[in-house]
């Protein structure tokens, strides 16, 4: 009775939970890594085993940021604005979206997304500070 509840269970992890575990693996050698390249090449790996998770795709949306490839970052913050399933904070991914958008100069798209931050969280310092240097007179 034991080894069937054994195998069942383990079926069970195999079947359910097998790509987790596999992406985590791979998203951990993601941040050990030192060559942008290598890191790359286990992000997608990651993704690929678990392509709902919110936060492997927002950390490849800030992989993606710092290394100038702007396209896959702004991709990757949208699909997490459309499917967010729950493991992130929705002020933060806004205000990534935000400096996202201030780097191509798109002010009108800056300023909705850090009010939509701030209407997930009031008092997000970042975004406040943000909206503050926007509107404030360049001398």
């Amino acid at each position: 009775m034991r080894i069937i509840v054994i195998l069942i269970l383990v079926f069970i992890i195999w079947t359910q939970g097998i790509d987790r575990l596999l992406g985590e693996i791979e998203f951990m050698k993601f941040k050990t890594v030192a060559s942008t390249v290598e890191a790359e090449k286990h992000l997608v790996k990651a993704l690929r085993y678990d392509p709902d998770s919110s936060y492997y795709q927002i950390e490849a949306a800030f992989f993606y940021f710092y290394t100038n490839k702007r396209i896959e970052a702004n991709n990757l913050t949208n699909k997490v604005i459309a499917t967010h399933n729950g493991d992130l904070t929705p002020y933060s991914y806004w205000y990534f979206k935000a400096l996202l958008d201030a780097t191509i100069r798109d002010r009108k798209a800056t300023l909705y997304d850090l009010n939509k931050s701030l209407y997930y969280n009031p008092n997000y310092k970042e975004s406040i500070e943000a909206l503050r240097q926007i509107h404030e007179p360049t001398n």
